[in-house]
């Protein structure tokens, strides 16, 4: 087993414990863990699947992509509002970029 350390959505400091035989369930556990999850559905509907190239993430909640956004101007409340987990999927694809690094040795970049 080794270790992995990184901060999740609220600075605060996260050990993950992984198998290296186990890349995929490494990352998976990266991404629950800096997931919103106020319910804990979009959590727990992350997944992993297999292809060609490797592995891809999907999340098939629908409102999964509206938790990243940049909130606008709120008529209820007179003013605009930060969001809570605004980049939050951007933060844990750097975060899992350089874990992967680490365990290659080798930068990996991304693309797109």
């Amino acid at each position: 087993m080794s270790t992995y350390v990184f901060k999740d959505r609220k600075g605060e400091t996260v050990k993950l414990k992984y198998n290296p035989n186990d890349l995929q369930g490494a990352v998976l556990n990266i991404v629950k863990a800096i997931a919103p999850h106020r319910t804990g559905d979009l959590k727990n509907r992350i997944r992993i699947e297999q292809n060609q190239n490797g592995f891809t993430l999907i999340s098939d909640i629908e409102y999964m992509p509206f938790t990243t956004e940049t909130w606008g101007f709120n008529r209820r409340w007179n003013k605009t509002l930060k969001n809570p987990n605004e980049a939050w999927w951007d933060n844990a694809f750097e975060i899992v970029r350089q874990f992967i690094t680490q365990v290659y040795g080798k930068e990996i970049k991304h693309v797109g």
